[in-house]
């Protein structure tokens, strides 16, 4: 059965976001959570297949423009004859009979009737003041109280109550929280409501249970207030899940028991788009010979780690979702993949990604054209270069983004599960063998470091000013906003980014995976670029620089699918000559001197790097610091370099 979110006309793409992602931890794998418009719900057969319709909240008006008439009557009908429907904050207005809306307010007044009726009555706001149109500016950490239970804070802006709730108790009304804080308009204090209609029923609320502190940011243009409404939503999260298990189990909903936020999220689909029409296309029609095809008209194809299933986006609401399994049983679970031959995914069916902005910001003519996002993947870069079934398909340039990788692997085969706000990602090159003795492979990882700290330089006209650097052989570094010289406890330079590089040989090519990570616009569990942001706007306003904005994944993936396209093309055809001053000028090791592990601690200087293979090459000092002409290369894949204790060591091999 499907759980449907309303992602149509008047729905914010942060509701949207919130509402998909708690419905998913709570009722997966027993309901399919699917995002719906308003298209389908007027004219489409959804109700038989449907166990819960949800509206997130938004403004209202325009779901009226976009549902009165046909679509509600098909909603009403659907919840009269054993339905449930949910309603968060504008969803819930949406579900009463009455709006009262800012009424005293004309800027902002919405006053009138609904059709939906599911309260008979009328739902009056804000309940607090403060409220900002198209802002957060009006937020605060609500206390509801519930039977029961201790009394718990939830995300609210601009809610309603439900006035004279208790009076429709013989209408099948029950309150299920209330306001805790004392509310500016008159009417009672009910915040949450279910509601018996017909076989069917209705939960609708004013406050935002649904609303996750994992995907609330602090941010400067709301205030600092917004950090410490954080904060308190954070601190009652166990109490706020039991709410929402509360609602779901009185719609009468099979739910989750012992999941938390910290719960390994469950695989969403890849969504599969291109540049241009045509690119999606090719590339299913190559993977045809290795596939076959299964019920529905979906591609079926099985690689030596998972098995991918293509369906096409007119069908993807008849995607099964996949099962909840233990991480260790990942590679078991079908990959949906859901193939967009025509258009690109909809913000709303990828709230954590804006597509669109991705490819207006996207330079390149064949890196990052072929492009696969998933909210929740396994390992973009195991996907690839564990499935020679798929790779072997794929053009140079084909990159696969996920938002949070559960299975994410770095370097000496540790797994890790990014966080949201990591920019991750893995890009094919198929580099011909032939170029082997001009253009090595090995440099490839160089040229992945160089594209990133470029791409993140010329983000805009004032990012030049970020102090970020390379350390040997394909690490990202950068000045840390918390370091003071001669204090202890904090390094110079904190890592914002890795490079993993596996190679695959197949015919005359080399078919390379560059896997990479970026602290971007996470909070934890190290610096990121935007925190760095923030420090550099801290002193900009003091010398009343410009500011700068932070960081956003979709043009910044852009800009480095830009930078590799235009460097490879170089690398090409003339090796790694042509970024040898750029790459010496960019890192962070020029003249350093370090201790020799693996040579009994012998003290060196390095050098700089092999022409011919990219190794590191350091010269031997004597004990008074003076070179011997003794010289050492050592390989990247061989020898580990900690910067901040100035050796090089042999890697230990687990």
């Amino acid at each position: 059965m499907n759980v449907l979110v309303y992602a149509g006309p008047g729905t914010t793409v942060e509701s949207v976001a919130h509402c998909t992602a708690t419905l998913r931890l709570l009722l997966s794998p027993y309901y399919s959570v699917h995002h719906v418009n308003a298209t389908t719900l007027c004219t489409e057969p959804w109700q038989s297949m449907t166990a819960l319709l949800a509206i997130p909240g938004g403004a209202d008006l325009p779901y009226c423009q976009a549902l009165n008439g046909e679509g509600n009557s098909r909603i009403a009908a659907y919840v009269n004859k054993g339905g449930r429907y949910l309603g968060f904050c504008a969803g819930g207005y949406y579900g009463s009979g009455r709006v009262e809306f800012e009424a005293e307010d004309p800027k902002y007044a919405v006053v009138g009737s609904r059709e939906l009726k599911f309260f008979p009555g009328t739902n009056r706001g804000t309940a607090f003041p403060g409220f900002v149109y198209d802002s957060e500016r009006g937020a605060r950490a609500a206390k509801l109280r519930v039977e029961g239970m201790e009394d718990f804070a939830c995300y609210y802006n601009g809610g309603g109550l439900f006035v004279d709730a208790d009076k429709y108790a013989a209408a099948g009304v029950s309150v299920l929280a209330r306001y805790v804080d004392p509310v500016k308009v008159e009417g009672g204090d009910a915040a949450v409501v279910h509601c018996r209609v017909g076989r069917g029923s209705a939960v609708l609320t004013g406050a935002h249970p649904e609303f996750s502190p994992k995907r609330l940011k602090a941010r400067d243009d709301v205030g600092p207030d917004y950090a410490t409404i954080i904060e308190k939503i954070r601190a009652d999260t166990d109490k706020r899940l039991e709410f929402m298990r509360l609602m779901l189990e009185r719609l009468g909903l099979r739910v989750n028991e012992n999941v938390t936020e910290d719960t390994t999220p469950r695989l969403e689909p890849l969504y599969f788009s291109a540049a241009r029409p045509g690119i999606v296309k090719n590339i299913i029609d190559s993977l045809r010979e290795d596939s076959t095809e299964v019920e529905g008209g979906r591609l079926e194809l099985t690689g030596q780690s998972d098995t991918f299933v293509f369906t096409d986006s007119t069908k993807a609401q008849t995607v099964v979702p996949c099962p909840d399994v233990d991480p260790s049983e990942f590679g078991s679970v079908p990959k949906n993949v859901i193939v967009y031959q025509q258009g690109i995914p909809d913000h709303h069916a990828t709230p954590l990604f804006d597509h669109n902005l991705y490819y207006r910001n996207l330079r390149s003519e064949s890196f990052g054209t072929a492009f696969c996002y998933s909210e929740v993947v396994t390992s973009t870069s195991t996907m690839l270069d564990h499935n020679m079934a798929l790779l072997k398909q794929l053009p140079t340039g084909f990159t696969i983004n996920g938002a949070v990788q559960v299975a994410g692997k770095g370097r000496g085969g540790n797994y890790w599960v990014s966080p949201l706000g990591l920019l991750a990602f893995s890009t094919v090159i198929r580099h011909p063998i032939s170029l082997q003795n001009t253009a090595p492979v090995v440099f490839l990882q160089y040229i992945g470091a160089m594209a990133i700290v470029e791409a993140i330089r010329e983000y805009g006209p004032e990012y030049n000013d970020l102090d970020v650097r390379l350390k040997w052989p394909n690490d990202v570094y950068a000045r840390n906003p918390r370091y003071v010289k001669g204090i202890d406890g904090e390094n110079e330079y904190v890592k914002l980014s890795g490079i993993l590089v596996n190679t695959n040989v197949y015919g005359s090519e080399y078919l390379v995976v560059i896997g990479c990570g970026i602290n971007t616009a996470n909070q934890s569990p190290t610096t990121s670029l935007n925190e760095i942001v923030t420090h550099e706007n801290a002193n900009r306003r003091k010398t009343s620089r410009p500011l700068m904005a932070p960081f956003r994944l979709e043009p910044l993936l852009a800009g480095i699918m830009s930078q590799l396209e235009t460097m490879y093309s170089v690398f090409k055809y003339r090796g790694f000559e042509p970024f040898m001053e750029l790459y010496y000028k960019r890192w962070l090791h020029s003249g350093a001197e370090v201790r020799l592990d693996m040579y009994e601690g012998e003290r060196a200087r390095i050098r700089g790097i092999t022409s011919d293979y990219g190794m590191l090459e350091v010269e031997q000092l004597n004990y008074e610091g003076k070179p011997t002409g003794k010289i050492y290369t050592l390989q990247p894949d061989g020898n580990s370099f900690d910067i901040f204790k100035g050796l090089l060591r042999k890697k230990t091999v687990m």
